[in-house]
């Protein structure tokens, strides 16, 4: 009767290992679910380059464009001052004021243009760099994670061995650290709670 009442050291090894498994499943979930986030992440960051670099060009076109017209323009408007001052000498004065006024008037036009795709081009520069810094502060969390992780997973207790493994891989699909490992008869595995991402990791 008092055997059964003993405990029994092989069984609570056993539960903790499964209790071990289960929570490395968890984590491994967590850990491709971010991967995927990440990659979408990433995904989503090229295409905003891609539509930059189709911006920057239409741009470069439109003020090419626009430059051209000017150009056009302002040749007309030679041609027009020359035919008026042609038409009558004792206008030219007058007629160089205001071709003079008109001149004046497109070229702020020019520069407002100018200025304004400037500002558009900041603007997706300026997006993009924040999108980058909250790529780089995703990676870092889940780094963070894969090494609390492996932490957690590497006491003095384990050694290496070929029976059931507890393989951890990082980010990339590598095996970490020493491989697989088997729980040790002289020590207990520790039971310390894995650590969960925080709301705010998750909601990034």
């Amino acid at each position: 009767m008092s055997d059964h009442n003993e405990p029994q050291p092989f069984s609570s090894e056993q539960s903790q290992i499964r209790d071990l498994r289960r929570q490395l499943s968890s984590l491994k979930l967590d850990l491709a679910r971010e991967k995927q986030r990440r990659q979408a992440a990433e995904e989503h960051v090229r295409e905003v380059r891609r539509e930059s670099t189709l911006n920057q060009i239409r741009i470069e076109e439109e003020e090419e464009m626009i430059s051209n017209k000017l150009m056009k323009r302002l040749s007309e408007l030679k041609q027009e001052k020359e035919q008026i001052a042609r038409a009558s000498e004792s206008d030219s004065e007058w007629v160089t004021n205001s071709l003079s006024q008109r001149l004046e008037e497109l070229q702020r036009q020019k520069h407002r243009i100018i200025a304004a795709a400037e500002e558009e081009n900041e603007y997706i520069v300026n997006r993009l760099n924040k999108e980058l810094e909250a790529l780089r502060h995703e990676k870092q969390e889940l780094q963070r994670k894969v090494q609390r992780l492996s932490r957690s997973t590497t006491p003095g207790a384990l050694t290496p061995t070929s029976s059931p493994a507890l393989s951890l891989r990082s980010a990339d699909g590598s095996l970490s650290r020493n491989g697989s490992y088997r729980l040790s008869s002289a020590a207990p595995f520790p039971s310390a709670p894995l650590h969960q991402p925080s709301s705010a990791s998750q909601s990034q």
